[in-house]
């Protein structure tokens, strides 16, 4: 490590570094390897002494079934008092061992969130069984993953504890990959609530269930739906959802053209401030294109934009449409990620073009990031690569006093990763 970053972090404000080492192992509770805690415990004996002494560094405890010692050396630093974040890996079929999860939540009025990652769709089932006779009177977040590579199995209805009486303080709920009944007890009066990845033999909710499910959350903050969307039938005319607080829209979609300006027609969150929208389908991205006009009336308040195109196929020649370029006046981030240059270059070169007319683009924008693979268009001879359009969009900008910064960021497309070659990112700056 270079001598001026070590004087940095040798000279950071221990409060700092404490709250550094809490959000890393907040962040990091889902992973399999060393919990964070354990590790950044290592790095030197300063960071030692710090960790040691701070127990909100061991609050955040993941728990293994085959690794019990673990998890009593996490309780015994994190002190009687502060609430607990716990996290169950089932990798097998066999359920966490039942005096791992007694020990995990011998303390239940301590319990602040309960994540499951499982391996199998079994035991997510054996696990919510033992479940149910908890009780976890100040639980918060609650969250099932189940991994995209399994055999997923309907677990039928969540477990009773959450489904008959669920506490009065959860706000955060993400059910992945598993079956749930909308109409679910647990999913009412929310703040934060992802949907992802329904197993086939779940059907698509209609529109009156859509629309039950976010009612039931006046006052929902985040939203995000992965593959979970209501069923819309062009020839009907449905009323508009209003959700008054919302301030984050995170979607991943795949869907034809005309379905993203149907689903975007029937949302109302006049306070939306971030949108995400990632798709690996060109018909989908060429449908968010066409809802441009939609979200230009909807979302005029947007300060954060981040648009995935998740496939290398180009879309048009002649760019995206010029209207995204003064649908969010007041957009401050704009995050841009594509497994082709070609899709970047699709999104610059009309940007470049209304710059050099003289058009003020985005005149509040603070900070461009790109993610892509940085280099497939340099192996087809291209003339213009992105890092070129990226520095004349700079130099543009700095010439109309619109300076803003830049961030890109390599990435390799799923297509082209290996289970043995890792691709790490190589940010720069300009």
């Amino acid at each position: 490590m270079p001598s001026a970053v070590r004087s940095v972090w040798y000279n950071m404000p221990e409060l700092v570094l404490i709250l550094i080492f809490e959000r890393g192992a907040h962040d990091m509770l889902q992973d399999d390897g060393l919990p964070f805690a354990l590790l950044v415990s290592h790095v030197c004996r300063g960071w030692r002494i710090t960790a040691a002494r701070s127990p909100s560094v061991w609050s955040a405890i993941p728990v293994h079934s085959s690794r019990p010692g673990l998890l009593e050396y996490f309780l015994a630093r994190c002190g009687a008092v502060l609430p607990l974040s716990l996290c169950f890996h089932v990798k097998s079929k066999r359920t966490i061992a039942s005096e791992v999860l007694a020990l995990g939540l011998s303390q239940p009025e301590r319990v602040r969130e309960v994540h499951l990652r499982a391996h199998h769709g079994f035991a997510v089932f054996l696990y919510i069984s033992q479940l149910r006779q908890m009780s976890l009177p100040r639980l918060v977040h609650f969250e099932i993953n189940l991994a995209k590579s399994t055999n997923k199995c309907s677990l039928g209805p969540l477990p009773a504890i959450l489904n008959d009486n669920p506490p009065a303080t959860l706000s955060s709920v993400v059910l992945e990959g598993v079956s749930f009944r909308f109409q679910s007890p647990m999913l009412k009066g929310l703040t934060r609530l992802t949907l992802a990845d329904l197993p086939r033999e779940f059907a698509a909710p209609s529109y009156v269930t859509f629309r039950n499910l976010l009612l039931a959350s006046p006052m929902l903050e985040y939203l995000k739906l992965d593959h979970v969307f209501p069923v819309l039938t062009q020839v009907l005319d449905y009323g508009q959802i209003v959700l008054p607080t919302l301030h984050t829209l995170d979607l991943v979609m795949e869907h034809d053209a005309p379905y993203v300006s149907d689903f975007f027609l029937i949302l109302s969150a006049p306070h939306i401030h971030t949108l995400l929208f990632a798709t690996s389908s060109p018909t989908t991205c060429e449908g968010f294109e066409d809802a441009l006009r939609i979200l230009r009336a909807s979302f005029e308040n947007l300060h954060t934009l981040r648009l995935s195109s998740l496939f290398t196929r180009v879309l048009c020649n002649s760019g995206v449409q010029p209207i995204l370029f003064d649908a969010f006046p007041e957009l401050r981030c704009f995050v841009l990620t594509a497994h082709s240059d070609r899709i970047v270059m699709h999104y610059l070169e009309p940007w470049i073009a209304s710059t050099m007319e003289g058009c003020e683009v985005w005149p509040k924008l603070e900070l461009l990031t790109v993610r892509s693979p940085f280099g497939d268009l340099e192996s087809e001879g291209a003339a213009t690569c992105v890092d070129d359009a990226l520095e004349l969009l700079a130099d543009l900008r700095c010439s109309a006093a619109l300076p803003f910064d830049v961030w890109q960021e390599f990435i390799v497309p799923r297509s082209a990763r290996t289970t043995t070659s890792p691709y790490p990112a190589l940010p720069s700056y300009f």
